[in-house]
């Protein structure tokens, strides 16, 4: 007999378990689903970062190509610069080489 009145407290004990099974799940639902948004905001959040990062690195390509064709033109100004140097000096001698030639011309 003891054990038949032992049962109600046992369904008892029983029925708050499951009581608190249920809501220990309903919590560990609850906190997954606010992680689950948390989650899908922080992917958001990096999705946009990607976008932002392939951005400034489009920006960067084009200042590199820029810079790069500036680099060139820079060259090229030197180029001619050592060029016109070298004509202004072969011309020099020219001259040099003409008024020695011709020392009865008077110069001016």
């Amino acid at each position: 007999m003891t054990q038949s009145n032992d049962l109600p407290s046992r369904m008892s004990r029983a029925e708050d378990s499951i009581l608190d099974l249920r809501l220990a799940v309903s919590a560990t639902l609850q906190a997954i689903d606010k992680n689950s948004a948390d989650i899908a905001q922080l992917i958001e959040v990096s999705r946009r970062n990607s976008e932002g990062i392939a951005a400034l690195l489009e920006i960067s390509r084009r200042h590199d190509e820029r810079i790069a064709g500036i680099e060139g033109a820079v060259q090229d100004i030197r180029n001619t610069n050592t060029s016109i140097n070298a004509a202004i000096e072969h011309m020099d001698r020219l001259l040099d080489y003409l008024l020695r030639r011709n020392p009865e011309q008077p110069e001016e």
